[in-house]
């Protein structure tokens, strides 16, 4: 089975696969509460387990024989060339959570693929057609092709991209990709997920839009009920499998040309993961595990973030400010930090 995406137009567009979009929709807050007594799991630290038996190895070894070797390692996470802007960090590892594996190698400019292989295909399915994906064979044209192959109940969906990719591979590239589909549908066994306070929770649970104002003096308001933009796997795996947050604040709600704030995203059970980024200076934020700053690649000089270690989950604040005199990240982190680590409920 192929799915194709029904390509949006417009300002929507340019926002969704720009690396300085806003994120899609959040799903409307729901009123339930946590409970009061939940605490942050104390278990090991260990790497989430693949429900199948094929690697980024295998993967290498298909992209190899089909576009060369390439000139970059390969990297075990999404790659940020066309993401949009609430990737980096958590949700680069968004596929190991549900015992998936990501791989991807090259740069914003350059050659390179992203491939992505996940069991419980069925369900993927049924959320990208309901968000307006048909079937479609997998397509190459002009430098890209679109990769979408299913067997069994195993996804394999991706992008590859060479300036001598045309209409001509698309055979070729099916054929490698249901290859990889058929190995992992074959050695395909049960996971677990690993446990999380993170996976579920409302954007209004994690932070409210007047603790934000108070905090940084800003009127912020949280964006709900916005169409960013398409829909695909990566969305679907983030907000309906993974349960993890999208949460998006800026000076006007339902408004384009709003000043944006601050993007809040998470990696539920994403301990094994948080030490994977490199170039970060520890900062001291009550109550957390562990906390980071660092500056990402999606602005010419950087958006500032703040990454926080509570209990098993990965959660990172995010400004839309560039470089230093950007907004103090850690004057928010606490509110956060206190509902993983205590609960509180959601506004009625």
């Amino acid at each position: 089975m192929r799915l194709r995406p029904v390509f949006v137009t417009g300002l929507a567009a340019v926002l969704l696969l720009s690396g300085c979009s806003a994120p899609p929709e959040p799903e409307p807050e729901p009123t339930a509460s946590p409970s009061v007594s939940s605490t942050p799991t104390t278990a090991p630290v260990v790497d989430p387990e693949a429900a199948f038996d094929v690697t980024c190895g295998d993967v290498e070894a298909e992209m190899t024989a089909l576009v060369g070797e390439s000139e970059e390692p390969v990297q075990e996470r999404l790659s940020l060339a066309e993401a949009p802007g609430w990737y980096p960090g958590p949700a680069q590892y968004m596929f190991q959570r549900p015992g998936g594996i990501a791989c991807s190698t090259g740069g914003i400019d350059a050659a390179g693929w992203e491939i992505t292989i996940i069991p419980g295909a069925r369900l993927a399915i049924d959320g990208l057609v309901e968000h307006g994906y048909t079937d479609n064979l997998t397509s190459c044209d002009g430098g890209r092709c679109h990769v979408m192959a299913r067997e069994g109940d195993v996804l394999v969906s991706g992008s590859i991209r060479g300036s001598s990719l045309s209409a001509a591979d698309a055979a070729g590239v099916d054929t490698a990709m249901l290859r990889l589909a058929g190995l992992a549908s074959e050695s395909q066994r049960e996971v677990e997920f690993f446990d999380s306070e993170l996976a579920g929770t409302t954007c209004l649970q994690l932070l409210r839009p007047e603790e934000l104002s108070q905090a940084w003096g800003v009127h912020a308001e949280l964006q709900i009920g916005l169409e960013f933009g398409g829909w695909g796997v990566p969305a679907h795996i983030y907000q309906i499998i993974d349960e993890a947050p999208l949460c998006y604040y800026s000076s006007a709600a339902g408004d384009y040309e709003a000043d944006p704030y601050l993007t809040i995203t998470g990696l539920p059970g994403g301990a094994w993961a948080f030490d994977l980024i490199e170039g970060r200076a520890p900062v001291e934020v009550p109550g957390a595990d562990a906390a980071m700053s660092g500056t990402d690649d999606m602005l010419p000089q950087g958006r500032a973030y703040l990454d926080l270690l509570v209990g098993s989950d990965w959660i990172r604040l995010t400004t839309y400010e560039e470089g230093e005199g950007s907004r103090d990240l850690t004057a928010i982190a606490p509110q956060i930090v206190e509902y993983l680590s205590k609960g509180r409920p959601a506004p009625q």
